[in-house]
């Protein structure tokens, strides 16, 4: 992922024609293609496209017959690769001889100790949300708390329409987060009683 510049395409050319010079190996320019953002200007596309020799894949993209490219109703596209799934299992005649919640227990209860993807989810985004509300100095919360939070703490953020799904997310753990945390007090200048929990 790079910026779609002109100049951003001759360095990766620069960077794949060394890379193919070390393998002894050539990129296969018809398998390649390219996604650009839709303000890319179609002057610029034309000229990256010419200088990495790959073709645009468009807005439709579809790979493993999946699109590539999420567009604002997510729930859709889901919705599309479940009953996509649902009707393969329909037609293989496939059975299911344990239930997935039942996997996803741990061994000593039964399961195979698999873990939800959703439960996964969860715990990925609390991890970032707890580094916000802590404070910690790193990237994502550099990054994070400069985009969204601004002048505002992570408890206490009003949510806003249209935010990317992360973020959404982000805000959605907060109830996670609020349930097990708490404030050792010192002079108490730094809490928030009415948004901190």
């Amino acid at each position: 992922m790079c910026r779609a510049e002109p100049a951003k395409a001759k360095i990766i050319k620069d960077c794949l024609d060394k890379y193919y010079s070390w393998l002894g190996q050539a990129l296969n320019a018809d398998k390649s293609n390219i996604l650009f953002s839709k303000s890319t200007p179609r002057f610029d596309r034309r000229l990256i496209k010419d200088t990495l020799g790959f073709k645009d894949m468009g807005s439709k993209a579809i790979y493993l017959g999946n699109s590539l490219v999420l567009g604002r109703k997510k729930s859709k596209e889901f919705f599309r690769l479940k009953e996509k799934w649902k009707s393969n299992l329909k037609t293989s005649g496939y059975l299911a001889l344990k239930a997935w919640k039942d996997i996803c227990k741990p061994k000593d209860l039964g399961g195979l100790g698999f873990r939800r993807f959703k439960d996964m989810n969860l715990s990925l985004l609390a991890k970032i949300g707890w580094k916000l509300a802590n404070g910690e100095d790193c990237l994502w919360t550099q990054t994070l708390r400069v985009k969204y939070l601004q002048n505002s703490t992570f408890f206490g953020y009003k949510e806003k329409k249209g935010a990317p799904s992360v973020w959404q997310g982000l805000t959605k753990v907060r109830k996670i987060l609020r349930k097990g945390s708490c404030y050792h007090l010192g002079d108490g200048s730094s809490i928030d009683i009415w948004q901190d929990p």
